[in-house]
């Protein structure tokens, strides 16, 4: 359950290639194995970012990614753009320990009737396995 961020710097080269989509539709995101991570937010240029929207090419950004441990191991994480019609941009990876015990982690939140429900586990009996 610890929290990790995740800090960085890219540039949208001025030379994107003519054959591939321009990232007018972009995701920042985290590529992982596994959702060894959950992500509690996520900042692009000091400014949170919860959905896709768009890049400018030839222009830096910096990111911060706040994530909360979930799956104990020695997990391979990239920071990573992905756009529309071009697909993934995988940075720079590390490796990152996460330790504990996966059955104690929760991921508490409080919905808008003020009912806090754990999203790891709520609705498990209406499943489908």
């Amino acid at each position: 359950n610890d929290i990790a961020t995740i800090t960085g710097k890219f540039h949208l080269a001025e030379d994107w290639p003519r054959a591939v989509g321009k990232p007018e539709r972009a995701f920042f995101n985290i590529g992982s194995p596994s959702p060894v991570f959950v992500r509690l937010s996520t900042k692009l240029n000091g400014e949170p970012t919860f959905i896709s929207g768009p890049l400018v090419i030839g222009r830096d950004y910096e990111f911060e990614v706040r994530l909360k441990a979930r799956i104990p191991g020695r997990h391979h994480m990239h920071a990573m753009v992905n756009v529309k019609e071009a697909g993934p941009i995988a940075g720079p990876a590390s490796w990152m320990n996460i330790s504990g015990n996966w059955d104690d982690f929760t991921n508490p939140v409080t919905t808008l009737t003020g009912k806090t429900i754990d999203l790891e586990t709520f609705n498990f009996s209406n499943g489908v396995f």
